[in-house]
């Protein structure tokens, strides 16, 4: 099937407690609202604590250093089509926002390759919005993605 073929089956149904994308074909992808479970704390966890470690610093020195070792074997033909699209329209006003959102979400992948990242709040207070398998993804960029891409 081709992008954008089936358009119209193709729908996110949002309830009180849950999201629901429906891609028309088969069962429904569902994202439950809530305070964040175990497994999403052991994921954020994971994800600050490499972060915390040096993960973005040590990548980009090594790309900079135009290092060998780092894996790009898993990425898709498409996926590198579409990571070279951003940054050949990224120039001195417009796209560096949506570059740090990328790179943070590719990050965020690598690290922990079963966090959805369209689950990009996650909270233990029963008071604000959360994903039940969310992480907090404008803390991440706060502390670790946007002053390391100001640094290089």
């Amino acid at each position: 099937m081709k992008y954008g073929q089936n358009k119209e089956q193709r729908h996110l149904r949002v309830y009180e407690d849950r999201s629901e994308y429906h891609t028309g074909e088969g069962v429904p992808e569902t994202f439950q609202e809530g305070m964040i479970s175990n497994e999403a704390k052991k994921r954020i966890k994971k994800v600050k604590g490499t972060f915390e470690g040096g993960f973005l610093d040590r990548l980009i020195d090594a790309l900079l250093a135009g290092a060998e070792h780092v894996n790009t074997t898993d990425v898709s033909p498409e996926a590198e089509a579409c990571v070279n699209g951003l940054v050949d329209s990224l120039t001195s006003e417009v796209g560096r926002a949506l570059i740090g959102l990328s790179v943070m979400q590719l990050c965020v992948k690598s690290i922990a390759p079963r966090q959805n990242i369209r689950l990009h709040k996650g909270s233990s207070n029963r008071v604000s919005f959360s994903w039940v398998e969310g992480i907090s993804m404008r803390t991440l960029d706060k502390k670790h993605v946007t002053p390391t891409l100001r640094k290089y």
